[in-house]
């Protein structure tokens, strides 16, 4: 699924790359750029595939998130497959998620939507 979605980056021909090797490393930069890429699309790609700071905006973008905070070194390394479960697990975070907001809003037309968000909010950080 993740080369089907284009979150495994270009080959240094442009086209996609195809392929997922879970035992192979993956670096700090390209975790960003998956990550990167789920939340936002292609907003931080860079224009120049030859680009050697490719990674950069999308690191800034997540370190202005507060979602990765250590961007100083983009070469650190973790398994692709430890990359991936983490997606899986935000993924599934995400449809329990919009499922919870979904029940709330049918059962409840008197709470404001600011007492739905509270509530569902309430239940995921116990």
């Amino acid at each position: 699924m993740s080369c089907r979605l284009g979150f495994m980056g270009l080959r240094a021909d442009g086209s996609v790359a195809t392929t997922f090797r879970p035992n192979d490393t993956l670096s700090r930069a390209e975790f960003g750029a998956l990550l990167s890429r789920m939340l936002w699309g292609n907003t931080y790609n860079s224009p120049n595939a030859d680009d050697p700071n490719w990674y950069v905006a999308h690191l800034e973008a997540l370190k202005d998130a507060d979602i990765i905070t250590q961007i100083d070194d983009p070469n650190e390394v973790e398994l692709r497959a430890y990359a991936w479960i983490i997606f899986q697990r935000i993924y599934g975070i995400y449809d329990e998620l919009v499922s919870e907001i979904e029940d709330l809003m049918d059962s409840s037309e008197e709470d404001s939507d600011i007492e739905i968000l509270q509530d569902i909010l309430s239940e995921f950080s116990e």
